[in-house]
């Protein structure tokens, strides 16, 4: 017989399972390899480290210009939006510590609401009397992404200060969530658009602009993990377990 035949036999006889230990001909203990457990809960953490990191230098170089500007004009809009709805969203969407969760919560929905309402007050002052409607995607995605907040705003309160009964409970936590969720998503879209703008490019050369949307991306998916997984736990929990039932019987029944 072909040695190599005999070599792949006796490979497979020495293949091992997992945890599975086994002594050779000459004695020598042989123990399978296992691979290191890491709990999930490790990657959410360091995905979260990342999201902060990026967040706040991105937080922190445009702040600094909207403050070197004066917070003359758009820097004013811009400088209050970058804290409140930049970062105090994605704060709030990351922190596990309900007080924590709150205060920034109520900050970037008071502190957010301050700066886009700034600078509604003056495109109305620039418009002079005439019609002039949102229609760029960054002022239609942030409006959108204000209704949501203002939804998951009001549904944290609720949360707070009214007892319910349980399954009441878990429908408004589920849409506190899920508006929080999205929320935070469509904003992060508004600010992608807002990197387009004649504000930034008057700033900040197009090679910084390129890095702040690819940081901004990057964050915006390292932040969402841990919500997200949150978001479909919470999503199969609303789900009639009938229909899980029923969908095994389906299974059990193509299978035969």
């Amino acid at each position: 017989m072909d040695i190599g035949v005999w070599t792949m036999r006796g490979l497979k006889e020495l293949a091992l399972e997992e945890d599975e230990v086994e002594v050779n001909a000459t004695g020598e203990t042989l123990q399978a390899f296992v691979w290191p457990t890491v709990s999930t809960d490790f990657y959410f953490h360091i995905s979260e480290v990342i999201a902060n990191f990026m967040f706040i230098v991105i937080t922190v170089l445009i702040s600094r210009k909207c403050l070197i500007l004066r917070l003359q004009r758009t820097a004013e809009h811009v400088f209050y939006c970058t804290l409140a709805q930049m970062l105090s969203v994605a704060e709030t969407l990351m922190l596990r510590n309900l007080l924590l969760h709150t205060i920034f919560g109520m900050m970037c929905f008071v502190v957010g609401f301050f700066g886009v309402g700034l600078q509604i007050l003056l495109k109305h002052k620039r418009a002079r009397g005439t019609r002039r409607h949102f229609r760029s995607s960054h002022s239609i995605f942030g409006l959108a992404g204000c209704l949501l907040m203002s939804v998951s705003f009001f549904t944290g309160i609720c949360l707070l200060l009214y007892p319910m009964r349980k399954q009441v409970c878990i429908s408004v936590l589920f849409v506190h969530r899920v508006c929080g969720l999205f929320c935070f998503i469509i904003l992060m879209a508004s600010f992608m658009f807002s990197y387009n703008t004649g504000f930034m490019h008057r700033n900040w050369e197009q090679r910084r602009i390129w890095l702040f949307k690819f940081c901004t991306i990057i964050a915006t998916i390292t932040a969402s993990c841990y919500e997200f997984k949150c978001f479909v736990r919470d999503a199969t929990t609303l789900i009639p377990k009938e229909v899980f039932e029923s969908i095994s019987i389906y299974v059990r029944e193509e299978q035969k």
